[in-house]
């Protein structure tokens, strides 16, 4: 908005933009609708008139081209192309940017006239039905309307979903899943899941334990000479041992010689129970990131029941439509810069009552729709931008933090099902994140004028505002949701001084303009980042500093963590899986431990991981893209898994058809805009850009590979930490899962205990080329002694047995959470140069049977390779109680890592003997760098494990 004399303006209104007025008619009328507007932009430019039909719906009544008089400010008179009706009570009257190009025009005002009664003739669409009649308005002008005025673009005869336009299959049984021509479809690529895609399977219905050629049919004896799954046209390696599982290649891992080799024992007998909890948690952990009720999915229900039913993939996450509810929101009439309240009393009603008519979110269970949700910072968080994304769209914004909180609170309760309206609507969500990754705005070019005691204060605000208004209802609340994990360092973005915005804001009156700049002084004004270019601020400000101030007020803290790969193909990757992932939750739970103890610690949402590149945002995609994130989304989640009690969700960052991140910016909404570039990280993607044709990126394979995985968890062990591996029984079926986080092929020798009568064994293997992401599937027919693990690859062995796995004995996981390195003094670390330190970690219960003992530290060191001698990462002697025992060089995660420090966890094996109640440890580090915390892990078997 801006100043005109007499009056104000409304300056460049965007395509999509709208503003939005209420009337109240004592009587109907005819009205004529002028707009004084002006614009500088040649073409496509249109204003659009909706107003309240006689039904009390919304409807498009007119577009006017617009045109260049002069300019922005050559402001002229402009008559809606048509008249229309408005009838008596509360009317709504909206004007929209319609045209295709960016920016529209600009609007002074707009004038409805009344020119005689209501006109019961009036034929808005020119359709040939009057509007009275006509139960499809704006029916498009190249489409022949029926009786009801009607045409087949705005009818689905057979109720799937697609309309009659597009619908190829106008017939659709009901209940069926329709692909986005309307035709029943599983939404798969590999419909019998052998490993060869629909399009090449020439054997479509493949027996679930056959393994089959490139052309998906059965191999049979007579074609594959030694039996190794693999047909002899298609087999490289002749004479494959028995109990080796071959390649694609029919090459087994002593036919192709690898270097290294890594031992696998798995205890099929043993439950694994960490403070209680044993089971994998597909709920937990098998989910996707995005909701039901997206867009994104339109024209593409048979997908949605792909993944979430035939996968057993659970939703979600949902920040967006919370902003955009928001964004709907009126202002209070009589309280600038605050919500109107009964608006949204009304609305979520509305709302509500519409998602609970929706036919499709009733076809997927309620557990299947829980979701994790929140806000995204702008608009709701007063970000005091003066930019449009600051604003809602009837053009006002929150000054301050309790506006936003208060809207929270009120949102919760009136927009989804509860008690106090009778569980209408949408379910309450799982978990409520109270706002997403403020530090990427915050002080940034994004413009989020805050600070941090500002965001540290909401979180307080909103868990409060939501329990007042759900009780005992509400949901867990957590935060803080930041993208930046790399505790060891300095902030890692540049930020704006607190008094940078003072220079443009104006004002011809001293005053006004001395307290406007005051304003945002204040706002942005703190106190805590005064180290923010030293070590360590990421940890000692950002989310320590979270915890105190807010931590107490929280049910969970909310997670994200990321890999980032290198901009271009060859360079070396920035590596948080492995080490650094692990690094960063013994971190914070030491310290919630610390704060609270052990019973009130807060456990941990993961609600994003996986793998990004800023530099990729205007490139061309490459299946490089998806490969770096799938690495990451199973490095990650392994990690997850070894801590079932204290990571209680995660989810891997997949939207679905991210439409909001095309380039440039909304041109995925926009059929008139082509795209030039698509948002990198999406479960759907065109096959070619802007053609409309959708299919699954390599994403999908993901899923497919952890499909079925479920049940108790039972003991496995690695001789080697970059070999990850966990394991599960569920029934008479033993899943055990390999992930590889180094960049070598790695023969894994087998060692499964507990289990009899092998009927069947699965092999899944996910594994890549430089540009291709390759899911294989083989079977045989006893249990494999080996299986070659290829670099950064993922293998799931799915066992098949007579009967169902006795699981009669345990092993239960305990941790003890060692004293301050520093000896209480803050900030509980100590630097490792020069000389053994001493540690200590007490109150240890000492088992009196077989177990086994994991020291792990938590340090930031000097880079360097790991599992090099003499290497900057070794240890030049460590004791446990005065007893040396061996130093591993070998730590956790790929050798190759662009971080500039080593921030991870050394995992020592301890003997159990050595340990005590109390326990004093030395460790001489070879090189410098800071320790933050150790802690001791103790595994005590009911009987001896077979190693």
């Amino acid at each position: 908005m801006y100043s005109l004399s007499p009056g104000n303006a409304v300056n460049y209104f965007n395509s999509g933009d709208y503003l939005e007025f209420y009337v109240d008619l004592d009587a109907g009328g005819l009205y004529e609708a002028s707009f004084r507007v002006g614009t500088g932009v040649a073409s496509d430019v249109a204003v659009g008139l909706m107003v309240t039909d006689h039904k009390g719906d919304l409807t498009l009544k007119s577009v006017t081209p617009v045109t260049d008089q002069g300019g922005w400010d050559a402001f002229y008179n402009l008559t809606a192309q048509s008249q229309q009706n408005i009838y008596s009570g509360i009317n709504t009257i909206r004007i929209t940017g319609a045209g295709s190009a960016d920016f529209q025009f600009n609007i002074d005002s707009i004038t409805l006239t009344r020119v005689g009664p209501i006109n019961p003739a009036l034929d808005g669409d020119k359709d040939g039905v009057p509007d009275t009649s006509d139960n499809c308005p704006s029916s498009p002008a190249n489409e022949t309307a029926n009786a009801e005025g009607c045409v087949p673009s705005q009818l689905d005869t057979d109720e799937d979903g697609i309309n009659d336009k597009i619908d190829q299959c106008d017939a659709t049984p009901a209940g069926d899943f329709v692909d986005a021509l309307g035709c029943t479809s599983t939404g798969g690529d590999d419909d019998d899941f052998d490993g060869v895609l629909n399009g090449a399977d020439q054997c479509g219905n493949t027996p679930y334990g056959m393994n089959v050629n490139a052309q998906g049919c059965s191999v049979f004896s007579g074609s594959d000479a030694d039996n190794d799954g693999v047909a002899n046209s298609e087999d490289t390696c002749a004479n494959t041992p028995a109990l080796e599982f071959a390649n694609e290649q029919g090459c087994s891992s002593s036919q192709v010689a690898n270097t290294h080799v890594v031992n696998v024992s798995v205890n099929a007998n043993f439950k694994r129970s960490v403070n209680g909890v044993f089971d994998f948690g597909r709920r937990r952990h098998m989910t996707a990131h995005t909701a039901i009720h997206e867009p994104d999915w339109v024209g593409h229900t048979d997908k949605l029941n792909y993944l979430f039913n035939t996968l057993d993939v659970y939703m979600g996450r949902d920040n967006g439509s919370a902003t955009w509810k928001f964004n709907d929101t009126t202002e209070d009439p009589n309280k600038p810069n605050w919500p109107n309240m009964d608006y949204m009393v009304e609305r979520g009603k509305g709302l509500r009552e519409a998602h609970d008519q929706n036919p499709l979110f009733k076809r997927f269970s309620a557990e299947k729709q829980l979701l994790i949700a929140g806000t995204n910072p702008h608009a709701l968080y007063p970000t005091l931008s003066w930019f449009p994304n600051a604003f809602t769209w009837s053009g006002w914004q929150p000054k301050n933090i309790e506006t936003s909180a208060a809207w929270v609170g009120q949102y919760m309760e009136h927009y989804f099902a509860n008690a106090s309206n009778g569980y209408v609507g949408e379910q309450l969500p799982e978990y409520w994140e109270v706002v997403n990754e403020p530090d990427m705005k915050m002080k940034t070019g994004q413009f989020m004028v805050t600070n941090q005691e500002a965001i540290w204060e909401y979180h307080n605000l909103v868990a409060q505002e939501i329990r007042d208004h759900l009780g005992a209802e509400a949901p867990p609340i957590g935060g803080m949701t930041w993208g930046q994990h790399d505790f060891y360092r300095r902030d890692g973005i540049s930020r704006f001084a607190d008094d940078s915005y003072d220079q443009w804001i104006t004002n011809d009156d001293p005053v006004l303009q001395a307290e406007a700049r005051a304003f945002y002084r204040n706002a942005m004004a703190t106190t805590v980042d005064d180290t923010r270019e030293q070590d360590w601020y990421q940890w000692d400000v950002m989310w320590k500093g979270f915890m105190d101030a807010a931590g107490d007020n929280m049910d969970f803290y909310s997670v994200h963590v990321y890999d980032w790969p290198g901009e271009n193909e060859g360079d070396t990757t920035v590596v948080r899986r492995g080490g650094h992932t692990s690094a960063m939750l013994e971190m914070m739970e030491w310290y919630d431990v610390k704060r609270n103890g052990f019973n009130n610690r807060k456990p941990i949402v993961l609600s994003e991981y996986g793998a990004v590149n800023g530099a990729w945002d205007n490139r061309a995609h490459e299946e490089r893209y998806d490969i770096a994130n799938i690495k990451a989304f199973n490095g990650m989640l392994m990690q997850f898994l070894e801590r079932p009690d204290y990571v209680i969700k995660s989810l891997p960052f997949t939207p679905a058809k991210p439409l909001w991140g095309y380039m440039p910016g909304g041109c995925g909404y926009d059929d008139t805009v082509a795209c030039t570039t698509r948002y990198h990280y999406a479960m759907l993607i065109e096959d070619e850009l802007n053609s409309g044709n959708w299919g699954w990126s390599s994403y999908i394979k993901f899923y497919e590979l952890w499909a079925d995985i479920d049940g108790t968890r039972v003991d496995s062990k690695s001789s080697d930490v970059d070999v990850q591996v966990d394991s599960y029984v569920k029934g008479n079926e033993l899943f055990v899962i390999l992930n590889n986080l180094e960049a070598t092929d790695t023969t894994v020798n087998l060692d499964v205990s507990g289990i009899a009568s092998v009927q069947n064994v699965e092999l899944r293997n996910l594994h890549f080329d430089v540009q291709e992401t390759h899911l294989d599937r083989h079977h045989m027919s006893a249990a494999p002694k080996t299986v070659t693990l290829a670099a950064d690859a993922t293998v799931v062995l799915r066992y098949t047995l007579a009967s169902n796995v006795a699981v009669n004995n345990t092993v239960v996981e305990k941790k003890y959470f060692g004293e301050s390195v520093s000896g209480g003094i803050e900030p509980h670390r100590i630097s490792v140069a020069g000389g053994a330190k001493t540690l200590y970690i007490n109150n240890v219960s000492v088992p009196s049977g077989y177990s086994e003992a994991i020291l792990r530290l938590t340090v930031s060191l000097y880079p360097d390779e790991d599992d090099k001698v003499g290497g900057h990462l070794s240890l030049d002697s460590i004791t446990v109680n005065g007893t040396a025992i061996e130093a591993p060089i070998d730590w956790k995660g790929p050798k190759a890592n662009r971080a500039e420090r080593f921030f991870g966890v050394l995992d020592i094996p301890v003997p159990v003997e050595l340990l005590q109640s109390t326990n004093t440890i030395a460790v001489d580090f070879h090189h410098n760098g800071e320790l933050t915390v150790a802690n001791l892990i103790v595994s005590e078997f009911t009987s001896e494990p077979n190693r």
